[in-house]
C-alpha cells in the first residue's frame, strides 16, 4: 500500500542518516557537507554543495534512482529525509529533476537549538 512504501521508505532513510550521522555530527558544518556530499556520491549520487547568500545549498545532478522515480516519485523522498536528519537542518527543494529542472537542489535552513 501507498502507506507501507511511506513507512518503509522514511525508515531506510532514518536508518541510513543515524548511520552517518554519528560519525560527522561534532563537526562543523563545512565539513559535515563535505562528508555527507561524499557519502552521497558512494551511494550513485553526483552531488556538489555550496554557499550563496541565502545560505548552504546542495544540488544533486545525478541520481540513482532516477528512472525508477519517474513511476514511484515517492522516493525522492529518502534523499530530502536523509539530509534533513543527518544535518539536522530544514530543507527547502529548490528544484527537482522530476519536474524537469538539471539536477535537484535544496536550500538548508539550520534548526533553531
Amino acid at each position: 500500500t501507498p502507506e507501507a512504501a511511506d513507512t518503509i521508505i522514511r525508515s531506510l532513510a532514518t536508518a541510513m542518516a543515524a548511520e552517518i550521522r554519528v560519525q560527522i555530527e561534532f563537526l562543523p558544518e563545512s565539513e559535515r557537507l563535505r562528508r555527507l556530499t561524499e557519502w552521497l556520491a558512494q551511494e550513485g549520487f553526483m552531488a556538489r554543495w555550496r554557499l550563496t547568500s541565502e545560505g548552504a545549498h546542495l544540488v544533486e545532478y545525478q541520481c540513482p534512482y532516477f528512472s525508477i522515480s519517474q513511476r514511484h516519485p515517492e522516493l525522492c523522498q529518502i534523499d530530502e529525509i536523509l539530509i534533513r536528519e543527518t544535518l539536522n537542518t530544514e530543507l527547502s527543494r529548490q528544484a527537482c529533476m522530476l519536474s524537469g529542472d538539471s539536477a535537484c537542489q535544496f536550500l538548508l535552513i539550520e534548526r533553531a537549538t
